[in-house]
């Protein structure tokens, strides 16, 4: 064997041993990635599912008293009144449910 076939076989086979370390990370990464995702999903997904339903909920309180705005003759231009919403997420309701409530709000407003 000559010196440079040597030196071509050291070459490849520090090529393999390369790609042979590549490709173990690149599957350990994977392995680890989808470990995590059945963990997610199996072992924390009921959790999870519970805490994101429960997100959807948002009593928000706004308090924005600023005054009346009047003219140079103290005649109020703009005026302060309260204003609500009020929003209804379907997946939350049934449909025997929001017809009573329809009726409801219909006899308030």
């Amino acid at each position: 064997m000559t010196p440079i076939e040597s030196r071509r076989s050291k070459g490849t086979n520090n090529r393999k041993k390369k790609r042979f370390l590549f490709i173990s990370l690149i599957i350990f990464l994977f392995t680890i990635l989808l470990v995590r995702i059945w963990y997610l999903q199996i072992i924390k997904g009921e959790r999870l599912r519970k805490l994101s339903e429960n997100n959807r909920i948002r009593i928000v309180s706004v308090k924005a008293h600023r005054g009346k705005i009047m003219d140079r003759e103290r005649r109020i231009i703009a005026d302060n009144r309260p204003s609500f919403n009020l929003s209804l997420t379907p997946e939350d309701i049934n449909a025997k449910e929001l017809q009573k409530i329809l009726d409801l709000l219909n006899e308030r407003i």
